[in-house]
């Protein structure tokens, strides 16, 4: 091991202190040639997993970024909804910010809120989509949550068309945003 590593975990065991009474140890998996190599302990730290069934439906292009990550916090039941926020203390109540009618949870929130329903219904049709909203919209939520906006659907649907017309601008078919507009 060479003196800057050695200096450096010198300084890290004297400055810090360890829960366990046993003697730390630098553990890495050594690369072909017995060396230490940063990409061979990435490589041990994150190991390649299998992956899930949804993965290309979030992360693929030409989905907008935040509406990805959004979408993989809700399921990952990762938002922070009111319910949340109530438990914490942070809020002085559980209802939903759109409706009122409910506790708000994602569930709720992509599922069964009116508001939401509205929303997606709207969109479904632009998309030439005939059904209804299986039972969503961050941004605009937290509007209402933390600034105690009162959102119009009309708003809510004019800034969903506006990012997607953006995002199919790229591909350039008129045909599908002229529905939009």
């Amino acid at each position: 091991m060479d003196d800057i590593t050695l200096n450096a975990w010198d300084y890290i065991k004297s400055t810090f202190q360890s829960v366990s009474h046993e003697e730390d140890q630098i553990i890495f998996k050594p690369a072909d040639k017995h060396s230490f190599s940063i990409n061979a302990t990435w490589k041990a730290l994150n190991p390649v997993l299998p992956t899930v069934s949804w993965y290309s439906l979030i992360w693929s292009q030409p989905n907008i970024p935040r509406n990805s990550f959004i979408t993989w916090l809700a399921i990952k039941n990762g938002l922070i909804t009111k319910d949340k926020l109530f438990r914490w203390g942070v809020s002085p109540n559980s209802a939903c910010a759109f409706c009122n009618n409910a506790m708000e949870t994602v569930s709720h929130l992509f599922f069964a809120c009116s508001f939401s329903k509205d929303v997606w219904n709207s969109v479904l049709n632009a998309c030439s989509i005939n059904r209804s909203a299986l039972d969503w919209n961050r941004e605009e939520r937290n509007r209402v949550v933390f600034k105690n906006a009162s959102p119009k659907v009309e708003d809510v649907i004019n800034r969903i068309k506006y990012a997607v017309c953006g995002r199919l601008s790229i591909a350039a078919d008129s045909s599908v945003i002229a529905r939009w507009l």
